[in-house]
């Protein structure tokens, strides 16, 4: 029986390398930028909203006095109105190379009750599939 010589060896490396690349490259970090403190539950269930889409990225929401991650994208949502019947808004992202996107305006508005945490849940969804973020 031959023993592996210098190439299957080599090919092993080549072939863990790719692995451990293809790896990585599906993980991402996405910062969610949430200046405004009537905003933290939104970007809360935002971010909870974008870790079920893209289950192997990292989100992490920052506020106004924390400093920027590196990241593939980082969001902030751009509200019209708000308060406890209506929220309105884009969202808008930026990535790596400093290019802007933004969303279609988004509005849910509440009548007979105040805005509540699962009608907040559908509206970050529909926000983010409205967007088609790159991700």
């Amino acid at each position: 029986m031959k023993k592996p010589g210098r190439f299957a060896f080599v090919s092993t490396l080549v072939l863990a390398a790719s692995l451990h690349s293809a790896v990585h490259a599906s993980h991402a970090t996405l910062n969610i930028f949430c200046p405004k403190a009537e905003l933290a539950e939104f970007c809360e269930i935002l971010s909870q909203e974008l870790q079920r889409i893209a289950p192997k990225s990292d989100v992490v929401i920052l506020t106004q006095s924390q400093p920027a991650i590196s990241a593939q994208l980082t969001l902030q949502f751009q509200p019209a109105v708000i308060n406890d019947h209506t929220l309105s808004g884009t969202l808008t992202w930026t990535d790596p190379k400093g290019r802007k996107s933004q969303s279609p305006s988004v509005e849910l508005n509440v009548l007979d009750t105040k805005i509540t945490a699962p009608m907040l849940r559908e509206f970050a969804s529909q926000l983010i599939r409205l967007s088609d973020l790159p991700l």
